[in-house]
């Protein structure tokens, strides 16, 4: 299962964010208010025939005060028929918001409910305190065992990315939860034809994967499980990695010596 995390931020900034057009590696640039949206028409577009990888489920999360309604609009873009029902909705938020007061569950279920059929997608809205412990919580609950992750971490208040990726390494560890990649969509910069840019943090998500095997082989001195780090690079020297702590798991000392030796060298 792969899903997409993005992030809402306060009311005030969220009634703020502009219509933009931003450009991906491939592919033409994609126009809204809210770079989820962006993100999950292009990941639609780029896995297309490998349906798995596809995203099938979106968790949002923002503080019980974030910009809710904002979402009225990602459902008009994404399911135009269901406009003026997501209008409806995002009012209701809208006035709940306008007196001070925190977004009710209700209407977080009744979005979930509603529109996840309509855009095709499991939508998963998590009103949370920014600070990690809730952040976490909100991950470890919604994340399958075994999962892929696009992180877009655009909008919503600074620290909550960060809350979320600190997270994310944890639960690497604790249900074998991968970030596939990180997402950022960059307002301030400009292409010459006015697209942002879209920017992938394609080696930071590679860091956070091989992160654990990492700390097996400075803790268990474990190089099979680094292999992977090469598997596109150097495939000969992840397959002599892998044979390496296979021989070494068998107790067959004598032969992964030469074979560890060169791997690590």
């Amino acid at each position: 299962m792969t899903t997409l995390i993005s992030f809402l931020g306060k009311t005030e900034a969220n009634r703020g964010y502009r219509l933009a057009k931003y450009r991906f590696e491939c592919g033409d640039p994609i126009e809204t208010t809210f770079f989820g949206v962006a993100v999950l028409l292009q990941q639609r577009a780029r896995h297309k025939p490998a349906a798995s990888e596809t995203p099938t489920r979106w968790i949002i999360i923002g503080t019980p005060t974030s910009g809710w309604d904002q979402l009225e609009k990602c459902v008009a873009q994404l399911a135009p028929d269901s406009a003026d029902a997501a209008h409806e909705w995002g009012v209701s938020v809208s006035e709940q918001l306008a007196t001070g007061a925190p977004v009710s569950p209700a209407h977080l279920r009744a979005f979930e409910s509603q529109f996840s059929a309509t855009l095709n997608i499991e939508v998963l809205l998590c009103a949370v305190e920014n600070n990690a412990d809730a952040i976490f919580d909100a991950l470890h609950a919604n994340l399958a065992s075994n999962s892929r992750v696009v992180l877009d971490v655009t909008h919503g208040l600074r620290a909550m990315p960060m809350h979320a990726l600190l997270a994310l390494g944890a639960l690497r560890w604790l249900g074998n939860i991968e970030i596939k990649d990180i997402l950022y969509g960059n307002f301030e910069q400009k292409h010459p034809d006015g697209a942002c840019p879209a920017q992938s943090l394609k080696a930071s998500a590679r860091l956070a994967r091989f992160t654990p095997a990492l700390a097996q082989l400075n803790l268990m001195d474990d190089v099979g499980h680094i292999g992977g780090l090469f598997e596109k690079d150097n495939p000969e020297l992840c397959s002599r990695l892998v044979e390496t702590q296979r021989l070494e798991s068998l107790m067959q000392f004598p032969k992964s010596a030469v074979a560890r030796g060169q791997a690590l060298e």
